[in-house]
């Protein structure tokens, strides 16, 4: 059986060589908000991110965080537990 110490999505990352995601879906049952404020949106590009927010009390930090990291929220009405967000910088590019 394999074991391993708890580490930071970051340090995951980093431990893969991984600079960019296209679709990053997050769902762990209400530790979302530590997670998102833990990453490091400058070291590794997200296209698109999910997240469920289950109507929790942190739902609004929890959108205004990843909004300002560089994403808009989109897909409003697609949803009604999970937040969409696009990078911005892709949403900008797609609309020219």
């Amino acid at each position: 059986m394999l074991f391993r110490s708890t580490c930071t999505f970051d340090e995951i990352i980093q431990e893969y060589g991984f600079t960019h995601i296209g679709f990053f879906s997050l769902d762990i049952e209400g530790s979302e908000l530590q997670i998102i404020s833990s990453i490091n949106f400058q070291k590794t590009l997200m296209d698109i991110i999910v997240v469920e927010h289950n109507f929790k009390r942190s739902r609004n930090e929890l959108e205004k965080n990843i909004i300002k990291n560089g994403f808009t929220r989109i897909l409003k009405n697609y949803s009604g537990q999970d937040f969409w967000f696009l990078r911005t910088e892709l949403l900008l590019s797609l609309n020219n």
